[in-house]
């Protein structure tokens, strides 16, 4: 092609995929604009794009979701051991996402996209980092939670999401991975999903003996409900905190 008319055609290709983005789905918009990037390089025409794809980098500096280990790090493979998860952010960013307590929940009712289940989303992300390792006892979803806290680094709070036990699947396992969430933001022309991600928490499995999980000031209390006995029915209740 003559080289006057290529600079022509790849000028309008860069210009339809600057038009195109904002219209895409939320989850869409950064795979669409990094594949972009990819194939035009720093053209003139995706000035646009680049601009917003470092929009969403300085989105991701204020995020980052944090693993931390319920104990010590030698946590055997004979018994399961506790991980707190956790998002750390700015102020900002939860002022302006109206909070995270919605990545701890089921069903969620968002304007323009519908039910979303995050807590099923998260679910699925933990499963695909963890279960080659890792058995999953259960997931404690920290919905009834209070205000986030505040943070040793300035202006940054915490804010709780889950509760996980897990067993080590043999004595090699010697850290817990990079586990993703994918959370939503407004980028200006709308909704846009990016993916957040954890540290890596480095631990032992060597060992065989039963490992004890801390606890302090622990207090167990049992509720029995007997309205149903003339029916044979019971139910026990039983809270744990600590």
């Amino acid at each position: 092609m003559d080289e006057q008319w290529r600079e022509r055609h790849i000028n309008m290709f860069g210009e339809w995929l600057s038009k195109t983005w904002p219209q895409l789905q939320a989850h869409v918009k950064l795979p669409f604009m990094s594949a972009a990037t990819f194939i035009m390089g720093e053209h003139p025409s995706l000035n646009k794009i680049t601009s917003q794809l470092q929009f969403y980098e300085d989105l991701l500096t204020a995020v980052n979701l944090n693993i931390k280990l319920d104990g010590s790090s030698t946590v055997g493979h004979v018994n399961e051991f506790g991980v707190f998860l956790s998002l750390h952010h700015s102020k900002e960013l939860s002022r302006e996402s109206g909070g995270f307590d919605k990545y701890a929940m089921g069903a969620v009712n968002i304007n323009g996209r519908g039910v979303i289940n995050y807590r099923k989303k998260l679910t699925d992300q933990i499963n695909k980092a963890l279960k080659s390792k890792f058995d999953l006892g259960s997931i404690t979803w920290i919905v009834d939670r209070p205000k986030p806290t505040g943070l040793a680094r300035k202006h940054w709070q915490e804010t709780p999401v889950a509760y996980l036990t897990l067993r080590s699947k043999d004595p090699a396992v010697d850290k817990i991975p990079e586990i993703i969430i994918e959370m939503d933001f407004n980028d200006g022309q709308g909704q846009v999903v990016l993916p957040v991600r954890s540290n890596i928490i480095r631990l032992s499995s060597q060992s065989s003996d039963y490992q004890l999980r801390p606890y302090e000031n622990t207090k167990l209390e049992m509720v029995l409900d007997s309205r149903g006995a003339h029916e044979g029915k019971l139910s026990l209740e039983i809270q744990m905190t600590g």
